[in-house]
Formats: C-alpha cells, structure tokens, sequence
C-alpha cells in the first residue's frame, strides 16, 4: 500500500503530517511491518530571481521581462496554425540545446527600451536547489525579489 501526500504546504509541513500518519499506522496493527516515509530530495530546480531594482534602472517592465521569459522556456500554447488541411500547435520555446543546463538561460536576451535587447545575466541570478522528485513545482520558475 501506499499513500502519497500532496499539498500547497511547505515541506517541513508535509513531512510532520506524514509522520502523525505513520504514527497512527503503527499504532493500528494493522500493518506487518512499520510504515516507511519516503522522500526524496533529488529532483534539480532552478529560480530565475529578477532583481527589481536593476529591471526599472534599465527602464524594464516586470510584465515585459516575464512574458518574454514565459515565451522562451515556458513552453505554452499560444495559437494555431494550419499547414495543408492540417492543425498544428504553436509552442514558442528556446530549442532543447539552448536550456539543456540553467547557465545556459544567463544568454537568454529579453526585450528592453526601444526593441533593445538586455541579457537575462545582468538582471537576474539562477539559483538552483534541489525539491522532493514527486513534486508538482515546474523545473524553471520565475520569481522577483
């Protein structure tokens, strides 16, 4: 048997009412052996935190940097086409080789005043970290501080 607990909680959180479940689990009898609480922390993550400071000096938008973020790894559907009776999803996205690894974002080149380009790395730090594998978080996010 097994149970998967899944919450907006924090960890720590999630962890201690995984351990009243255990306990309780223990207590009943029931089971042959004790109850195992497995989590693992080796699913990678990286935040892509926007220094907002450094955005409005540059004469950014928040709005701006973070749609053009969302276009580069976010990988959502924006529209259809059709191409010979046919179809098909338009999903802007970096190719695979551009974002194989979070320093390869620092490159990524958002727009600024004019129709300038401003690259990522003078506005922002990646910072990664590691999450449990069965979580939901997405593996880029984008945060500002």
């Amino acid at each position: 048997m097994e149970v998967v607990l899944a919450s907006t909680a924090e960890t720590q959180e999630i962890l201690g009412f995984a351990k009243q479940l255990q306990e309780k689990a223990a207590k009943s009898g029931l089971f042959a052996f004790p109850p195992l609480i497995d989590v693992k922390y080796d699913q990678p993550q990286s935040e892509i935190e926007l220094d907002r400071e450094k955005v409005a000096a540059m004469g950014l938008s928040l709005q701006a940097v973070g749609q053009d973020l969302a276009a580069a790894v976010g990988g959502n559907f924006v529209n259809r086409f059709s191409v010979g009776g046919r179809s098909y999803k338009v999903i802007p996205q970096l190719l695979r080789t551009d974002r194989l690894n979070p320093d390869q974002l620092k490159d990524v080149h958002v727009t600024g005043p004019g129709g300038t380009l401003v690259a990522l790395s003078s506005i922002a730090t990646i910072r990664d970290h590691v999450t449990p594998a069965r979580s939901t978080a997405s593996s880029s996010s984008t945060r500002s501080s």
